[in-house]
């Protein structure tokens, strides 16, 4: 048991956008929720679009901050884990677990997880190679697959419903597939500073994640 924080909005003033102060309110919440014992948890209600951007970048910031004490060959995440050449799917338990230590809920400590893996990979790239600008670009076919197994588990509903029908399933993970990666790129492109982290025509809906 404990007390969960739940976030309903974040309000910032017209004029008083683009200065950061949405970071700042959320990031002040987390921050309570860390130093607080009887906190169990931040989740936040029914995001928007841009809501749901900030909380990805807050809680991989957290994520990144925190794996390196979570990883041992006895600690939550194994060295495998660690290891961003390693496409390990997260189980569920372990993501409860590690989510638990944030104060997070599983499914963003899932999605910091696959942030962290995507940034393992650009930083691998040697000099001069761009990111791919295909979801379906060869190169990130191992991390390609630990995402959409996660898709296919999350939307087991929708994918029952279509039967035997592979390749309409097939086509609703790689849309699916395609917005989460598009959405981890500009979030990697905007935390870095970097506007080479990009791709072209993106789709910005991120729903369905």
């Amino acid at each position: 048991g404990g007390t969960i924080l739940r976030i309903c909005q974040a309000v910032v003033a017209p004029h008083l956008h683009g200065m950061g102060l949405g970071r700042r309110l959320v990031q002040s919440v987390y921050n309570f929720a860390a130093h607080a014992d009887d906190v169990v948890e931040v989740t936040v209600e029914n995001p928007c679009p841009a809501f749901v951007s900030l909380r990805d970048g807050i809680d991989y910031g957290i994520f990144r901050e925190r794996i390196a004490e979570m990883v041992s060959p006895e600690g939550i995440l194994s060295p495998d884990h660690a290891d961003r050449e390693k496409m390990i799917f997260l189980t569920e338990a372990a993501a409860m677990v590690f989510a638990g230590c944030l104060k997070i809920v599983p499914s963003q400590l899932v999605i910091a997880y696959e942030i962290w893996k995507l940034e393992g990979i650009i930083k691998r790239l040697p000099p001069g190679y761009e990111v791919p600008k295909d979801p379906e670009d060869i190169s990130t076919r191992p991390y390609r697959l630990m995402v959409k197994k996660r898709l296919a588990r999350e939307h087991a509903d929708i994918l029952t419903t279509m039967g035997k029908n592979k390749t309409k399933k097939q086509e609703f993970l790689v849309k699916k597939y395609a917005n989460v990666y598009c959405h981890y790129l500009d979030l990697l492109r905007r935390r870095n500073h970097n506007p080479e982290i990009q791709i072209t025509g993106k789709n910005d809906s991120i729903e369905g994640k």
